[in-house]
Parts: C-alpha cells; structure tokens; sequence
C-alpha cells in the first residue's frame, strides 16, 4: 500500500514539474517575442521618422531628385497654376501638396524695376519698406497736378542697381501656364459632361484633374467648384458673389471676378482680367495674363487694353503675374491695383503697372504708370505703398528659377 502511494506520488511530483517547465518556456518565449517586437516597433518608428524627414526635406527642395532616395518613396510633380502638386508616397501614407518659392529676407526685394535709364519718380503719400533695385538714375520726388511727395524719405531700406531684364521664371511654368490656354480641353484632365453652371463639383487631388468645357460664355452665378478642377472657356468666364470657388483653376480669354467675390483659386486669361470692387480672394490665389495680343475673341473689343485690374478695397492674397508677348510699347498699365485695395503677396509684371493700393510684399515692374488728371506719367508712383517685409517666412511664391520652396497648402 505504501510502495503504491508512493509511485503515485513520484508521477504526480513529474506532471508537476514538466508543468512548471512548460510554464518557464512560455514565460520565456512571450518575453523574447516582446523584445522582439518591441525591436521591430523601434525599427519601424525610426523609419517612419526618417521617411517623414525625407518627405518633409522633399517639398523645400528646389528639384526633384534623378532617383527616388530609397526603394519605397516615390516622388512627383505637375503644375497647378503659379504653383506646383508635388506628391510623396509609400505603401504607409502619402502627403501631396501646393509648393513655391521660398522667400530670403536678406536676398528678396521689396521692388525690382527694370533699368530702362529712367529713374523712378514718387508723389504724394507714396511709401517704399524694404530694399529695391531700380535703374542707375535712381528714385526723386516729383510733383502731379500740385501734388507732391510728402515722405520723410524716398524708400527705407537698401537701394541698388537692377537689371534691364527682371528675374527669370523657370521655363516649364511658363510652357505650362501657355498650355492651358491653347491646348485641346481633353489633353487637361477627364471632361465632366454632367456639370451645368450653377451647379456644385468636388474631386480630391488624389483622382485625375476633371475638366469643365464650354465654347461660349460661362456664367458661374450660384453653386462650388472644390479642388483638382480646371474650368475652361473659349471666350470668357464670369464669377459672381454667390458662386464658391476653392483651389480650382480658371481659364479664359477674358476672366470678370465680380464684386463681393470670395474663395481661392487661379486664373489664367489671355486678354485681361477684372477683379471688382470689394471682393476677397484669400491664400494661395492666383492672377496670371499671359497677352499673346491675339483678337480671336468677339466680346473683347480691339480699344480694350490687356490689363489686371484689381478693384477698389478689395483684397488679394497670392501672385499676380503678367507676361507680354506683345513688343510694342504702350502707354497703359498692364496691371491696375485700385485705390484701398491690398495685396498680400508677389506682383511680377514685364510692362506697367498702375499702384494705387498697397503691397505687402515684393513687386518686379517693367516699369510704372501714374494716370491723373487727363494725364499720364511714365514711371511715376502715385499714393501706392509696397511693404517688402509684411509676409510670414513661410510664404510660397512666385516660380524664379533655382530657389528653395516652401508648402502652401496641404492638398486634400
């Protein structure tokens, strides 16, 4: 009996231990696979951290690389306006966004004016922040229909000679910026047959560009167009105050912003384009005229002058830019900003422009128009005040060649 209890008891003491053993090892185990993956986490975090600061380090670079930087990213840029998509990806997550040119507070002018050996003449309230490059014959105070300057000082800030030719844009923005205005609307993006004006669109910058098209007139007087849109017209394109407009790009020979408009977008017109009294056109938003001096368009008389015009206390942020095909000299301004309006951001005009308003930021002229009293007044500056030192550090600009770039706007 006692032989027998006690070789259940060695059998019972052996489960017991092989028990307890089995209990070690997956203690063990559970604390190697922990580690291990702990580990692995680690490794993962690190990577993340770095392809971020790749990515980040991607969109303030002035070109894309010949070769992506490793196996898994994968790089891209297209235009969109006076801007650029560029696009970072993996197969974890992908971030797209609007870039342009960095700004440098030591190297970036207030005011550039081409050197055309005249110098640059300032009336009534004119005021000039920031450093400026103007022709050899400088800057003076002049004097219109009685009026004369009543600064302190001609400019404060640093003035030095400029050039007889403004900054140069990279190439592809302008064989770019041309395309959208004589390329087939099919080339552009996918037509959208269903939309009618008025109505609403949206489309993310993550599908294909969707097209607008319509060989006459387009009047958007109600309803949102929203994102990676173009809207293009073979005469012209109205946009009025109850129409919502967001990242989307205009096309027309002749662009109406009405009074009391609102949004952010980017218009590209051939002949001119008008932004009424009042209207507030917020970041990034651009203007740009591209004046082939053609007269293909019935609705745009031969008298009318290819021009921007901003109107009266209204409000744009972004670039207006306007490029002349046109060599002949005239005695308009090619860009008008009116009386209390404000431009919060880059003017870049190869002929004249007409300064009213105000500038907080940088303006690159051909040179200037003051049109008073029945009169007008080549290179003169009339009440108008440029800011060169009024934009963030983290503004994106106009498209100069070989420069740093800064995001926008995050796309969506």
């Amino acid at each position: 009996m006692k032989r027998a209890f006690f070789i259940k008891l060695k059998a019972g003491s052996l489960q017991f231990v092989l028990f307890i053993g089995v209990v070690i090892a997956l203690l063990l185990l559970a604390v190697i696979l922990l580690t291990q993956t702990q580990h692995t986490f680690e490794n993962k975090k690190e990577q993340l951290i770095s392809t971020i600061q790749q990515t980040n380090a991607l969109f303030k670079s002035t070109s894309l690389p010949q070769q992506d930087i490793d196996s898994t990213l994968k790089i891209s840029d297209s235009n969109w306006g006076l801007f650029k998509k560029r696009s970072v990806r993996n197969s974890r997550f992908e971030k797209r966004a609007l870039i342009g040119n960095s700004r440098s507070k030591t190297s970036t002018k207030a005011l550039f004016v081409k050197d055309e050996n005249r110098p640059l003449v300032l009336v009534g309230n004119t005021k000039i922040e920031g450093n400026v490059a103007i022709s050899k014959s400088g800057l003076k105070a002049g004097n219109i229909a009685g009026v004369s300057f009543y600064g302190s000082s001609l400019v404060d800030g640093q003035v030095t000679s400029s050039k007889t030719e403004l900054p140069s844009f990279d190439s592809n923005t302008k064989t770019y910026l041309k395309s959208l205005l004589s390329l087939m609307p099919s080339t552009l993006g996918a037509i959208d047959e269903n939309y009618k004006p008025g109505g609403s669109l949206s489309n993310s910058f993550k599908n294909d560009t969707k097209v607008i098209y319509n060989d006459g007139a387009i009047d958007l007087y109600d309803g949102q167009l929203i994102g990676n849109i173009i809207l293009k017209s073979a005469t012209r394109i109205t946009i009025t105050a109850n129409a919502t407009l967001k990242d989307v790009i205009i096309v027309a020979p002749v662009i109406e912003i009405k009074s009391g408009v609102t949004g952010y977008f980017h218009a590209i017109a051939s002949k001119a384009i008008e932004m009424g009294t009042n209207s507030n056109l917020q970041y990034p938003s651009s203007l740009i005229l591209i004046d082939s001096d053609r007269s293909d368009d019935k609705n745009f008389r031969r008298t009318n002058h290819h021009q921007i015009t901003v109107g009266e206390n209204s409000i744009f942020k972004g670039n207006l830019m306007m490029l002349s095909e046109n060599t002949n000299s005239k005695f308009e301004p090619q860009i008008i900003i009116g009386n209390n309006s404000a431009i919060h951001g880059e003017v870049y005009c190869e002929k004249s422009i007409e300064l009213k308003g105000s500038v907080y930021g940088s303006v690159y002229a051909g040179s200037f128009i003051a049109k008073e009293s029945g009169s007008t007044y080549l290179n003169h500056i009339y009440n108008g005040s440029i800011h060169g030192n009024s934009l963030p550090d983290n503004y994106a600009g106009l498209p100069f060649e070989n420069k740093n770039t800064s995001v926008a706007k995050w796309l969506y």
